[in-house]
């Protein structure tokens, strides 16, 4: 869980915020909370898909960067993008980059982001390697 500074939507002040994600039968899910010193304002809010953003920075930003790879070649990369492009709502051209990595390393994202993928290839019988580019 990463800590965004924020301002209380109430009172103005500036406060500390929490937000998370976690893959949920193969749905990334995030959340966000706050809840102000101040003027006892509390918030919590849940999203499903990317986060907002200013909150994926800060997860990044604090959680480090992870990666996909993938190691298939041939019919098996192009079900492999397929299954990509269908999880993260890609255009052609976005799938095509990812399709060109591969054999490799396919996507970089959030620790939560990368593990959603891997679920949802190894659903359809696609393994990955999912690993830490760099650690916080």
């Amino acid at each position: 869980m990463a800590i965004v500074s924020l301002v209380c939507e109430t009172c103005q002040n500036a406060i500390d915020g929490y937000v998370g994600q976690s893959v949920s039968d193969c749905r990334l899910v995030w959340h966000r909370s706050l809840a102000c010193p101040h003027c006892k304002t509390a918030i919590e809010e849940d999203g499903m898909g990317m986060p907002p953003y200013e909150l994926r920075q800060a997860i990044l930003a604090q959680e480090g960067v992870w990666s996909l790879t993938i190691w298939e070649t041939g019919d098996r990369a192009i079900v492999a993008t397929k299954i990509l492009r269908e999880a993260m709502t890609l255009s052609l051209s976005e799938a095509m980059k990812i399709k060109r990595k591969i054999p490799g390393k396919a996507i970089e994202g959030t620790q939560a982001e990368v593990t959603w993928l891997a679920r949802c290839l190894e659903k359809r019988g696609i393994t990955s390697c999912i690993l830490p580019e760099n650690r916080k």
